[in-house]
């Protein structure tokens, strides 16, 4: 459960990040349209609040939400480094590892 929340808390931070032009256009080389852009944000905010629930399931309210907020901050870190070095990454990482940890979901606890 808690690789879950890791992994939508990444999935989440990234579609947020290609919600904006300048992202989108370094990484993917286009112009992305209105609708992308509130898809993708629709998408990433779904995400967080997945992965807050997920960490609230796991561990209960209070330290579930400290957990969800370390785990907001070591993504984002992760991502923040990982955008100028790698930049076609985390195109490739968010969606693997969010499909892994589901595939592993029913092996948990």
């Amino acid at each position: 459960m808690i690789f879950l929340a890791l992994c939508l808390t990444y999935a989440g931070l990234c579609s947020l990040c290609l919600a904006m032009p300048k992202h989108f256009q370094e990484l993917i080389c286009r112009a992305p349209q209105l609708r992308e852009r509130q898809v993708l944000r629709v998408l990433g905010w779904a995400a967080q609040v997945l992965a807050l629930g997920a960490c609230i399931v796991a561990r209960g309210a209070p330290v579930g939400s400290v957990m969800y907020l370390g785990m907001l901050t070591i993504t984002g870190l992760g991502l923040v480094l990982m955008l100028p070095y790698k930049p076609k990454w985390p195109l490739y990482l968010a969606p693997v590892g969010t499909a892994l940890s589901l595939f592993l979901l029913p092996f948990s606890h």
